[in-house]
């Protein structure tokens, strides 16, 4: 199969570096998947699940907000998070769902403090849906 290189970096550093057959992730404009040879493209990421594939398997990840480039065949992918699903701290996925649920049920809450929660809240669930079976 085609393969191509890909980089993903974090502000913690360097996430993934090598040859891919794919790789999808939760582009501003909904998910985009990007296979060998693709035309150069750039696009800003939002919050979602995330997934590479090499070697016919595929790994996925908690991919929040970034930018991801592939011109002639090389990809970057660089985010402000990316959490591989088997190095998601569940516990801390589940205190994070709580203190934003219970910020958001605050009746004098400020737009801000909304916004805010808001984030955190769907981080938490992005997290939280690649770990189904450590959920409960």
């Amino acid at each position: 199969m085609n393969t191509f290189h890909l980089t993903i970096v974090t502000p913690d550093g360097c996430k993934f570096d090598g040859d891919v057959e794919s790789v999808q992730m939760p582009a501003s404009e909904g998910s985009v998947q990007v296979l060998a040879h693709h035309v150069n493209y750039v696009t800003t990421l939002g919050m979602g699940p995330a997934s590479v594939g090499s070697d016919g398997e595929h790994r996925k990840a908690a991919c929040i907000g970034g930018m991801f480039s592939i011109t002639d065949n090389v990809a970057r992918l660089i985010a402000a998070s990316f959490e591989w699903a088997d190095e998601i701290d569940v516990d801390r996925a589940k205190a994070a769902l709580k203190r934003a649920e219970a910020q958001l049920e605050k009746a004098d809450i400020f737009p801000a403090e909304k916004t805010l929660a808001e984030a955190a809240k769907a981080r938490a669930l992005v997290r939280l849906s690649l770990c189904d079976a450590k959920k409960d």
